[in-house]
Formats: C-alpha cells, sequence, structure tokens
C-alpha cells in the first residue's frame, strides 16, 4: 500500500464551493434571493451615503442628522409599513372568505 501524493497533478480535491450558491439560493428561496440582494444593495447605498444633513419641513429645520440613519431609519419604517399593511389585508381577505 502506497498513500497517494497530494501534489500529483491528476489528484483533485473535491470543491465544495461549487455548489454552494445554488445550496443557499435553495435554502433562501426566490424571495429569499432577491430580499438578500436588495439588503447588500442598501448596505452598499448606506455607506456611501455617512456625511451629514438637515432636515426641514416648510419652513422649520428640524435637526441635523447623518445621511446614513435616515436611510436606515426610513427603510425600517418603510419595512415596518409594508409589514402592517401586508397583516391587515391578509386580515381582511381570510375575513371575507369565511362562510357566514
Amino acid at each position: 500500500m502506497s498513500l497517494k501524493d497530494t501534489s500529483d497533478s491528476s489528484f483533485k480535491k473535491p470543491d465544495k464551493t461549487k455548489g454552494m450558491f445554488k445550496r443557499i439560493a435553495i435554502f433562501l428561496g426566490f424571495k429569499g434571493v432577491v430580499s438578500l440582494v436588495i439588503l447588500i444593495i442598501a448596505i452598499v447605498f448606506c455607506f456611501q451615503n455617512i456625511e451629514s444633513t438637515s432636515i426641514q419641513f416648510l419652513f422649520w429645520k428640524i435637526l441635523e442628522i447623518s445621511k446614513l440613519y435616515l436611510i436606515i431609519i426610513s427603510m425600517f419604517l418603510g419595512y415596518i409599513l409594508g409589514l402592517v399593511t401586508t397583516y391587515y389585508f391578509k386580515r381582511i381577505y381570510t375575513r371575507n372568505l369565511s362562510p357566514k
């Protein structure tokens, strides 16, 4: 019996990362992959906008805040609003489908 030399060009290690993206896509599903891509784009967008800005409404200057925080807060509020409206409309839809 002899041990095979790993420096031999005919010996190849199995590539474990070959199907990594496919396994991630199957695990997350279509919505998960799209959400992950949007999250990555949002993170890059946020960190490119770190300078501070002031918020004005009509003639009031409300506060001065970093654009990074403003974008993150806006995305979070939009996410919460989307969850609440989805829940609300699903509840109305299932209530209308119930037998009377």
